[in-house]
């Protein structure tokens, strides 16, 4: 049971630099960042070690990927 207050989950990120911030921002869902997720998706099925793939996926980002949302 959930009290006011209690968190609902945690999140985990896990990045190449472990000392990196994460920053977390609303964002609008393009067809651009539909498309480059579709990409990512299910690759954990096929690699183990999804830590090689940061720059394959570095190098397929487009320049601009997320559009900040309106208020």
């Amino acid at each position: 049971m959930l009290r006011r207050g209690d968190s609902w989950f945690y999140v985990h990120f896990e990045t190449e630099n472990p000392d990196a911030h994460v920053r977390l921002t609303h964002a609008e869902v393009t067809d651009e960042l539909i498309r480059y997720c579709r990409g990512l998706d299910g690759v954990t099925h096929y690699v183990s070690q999804t830590f090689s793939l940061f720059e394959t996926a570095r190098s397929r980002r487009p320049k601009k990927l997320l559009v900040k949302r309106k208020a």
